[in-house]
């Protein structure tokens, strides 16, 4: 965590990816925004994100992009063997994931698809990321698959990955990801959860 020094300002800086956390916190409260409420949720979210357990020993050089990756190998092992295949192995397969899931999608994912992730995460936990950036990857399958060439590869997932509407990322996460989560969590599935009537919320 950021510990302030006498002047009450963080003795140590951000990391650099913090930049990138910082996009969407402008984008939700706007220019009009308290600057002094902007930095103190700014630096809760630095504090929590650094709390965040870290990744096995064995994936560290991939960090969360080796999670992204173990996640879309339990959904398509097939499109999983390819990345590995044309990056040149399951290292450089994670690079490729890695500054996306530091950055929490920022830069990666539209505006509107970022924080739709976020708020996802804010409610289950920042590890959310590696299967918001899983589920990017299945979306894409057809053409991943058709790229042979680790440039070619890469330019298709950094370009198309931003063109995901918040509509196809979340039926993508329900297909592949949230029934597990909503069973680990003990959350119902939205068609077991019964409609509200206007007597049940109003005394």
């Amino acid at each position: 965590a950021l510990a302030p020094d006498a002047a009450g300002a963080p003795s140590t800086p951000p990391p650099p990816r913090a930049v990138f956390w910082l996009l969407p916190l402008l984008r939700v409260f706007g220019e009009e925004a308290d600057p002094g409420e902007l930095v103190e949720r700014y630096h809760a979210l630095i504090s929590a994100l650094e709390q965040m357990p870290a990744q096995p020993s064995s994936t560290a050089s991939g960090g969360g992009g080796a999670a992204a990756m173990d996640l879309l190998k339990g959904q398509d092992a097939k499109l999983a063997a390819h990345l590995e295949a044309v990056m040149g192995g399951a290292a450089k397969s994670a690079l490729l994931l890695k500054a996306p899931c530091a950055r929490l999608g920022v830069g990666l994912l539209s505006p509107d698809a970022t924080l739709f992730v976020w708020d996802l995460c804010l409610i289950a936990g920042w590890t959310q990321v590696g299967a918001a950036i899983a589920s990017a990857l299945l979306l894409l399958r057809d053409g991943l698959l058709a790229c042979t060439a680790p440039a070619h590869l890469a330019d298709y997932f950094l370009l198309h990955t931003r063109q995901l509407t918040v509509e196809q990322l979340r039926a993508a996460l329900e297909r592949h990801f949230m029934p597990e989560l909503r069973a680990r969590l003990g959350v119902p599935a939205p068609e077991d959860v019964l409609p509200l009537e206007p007597s049940d919320v109003v005394s």
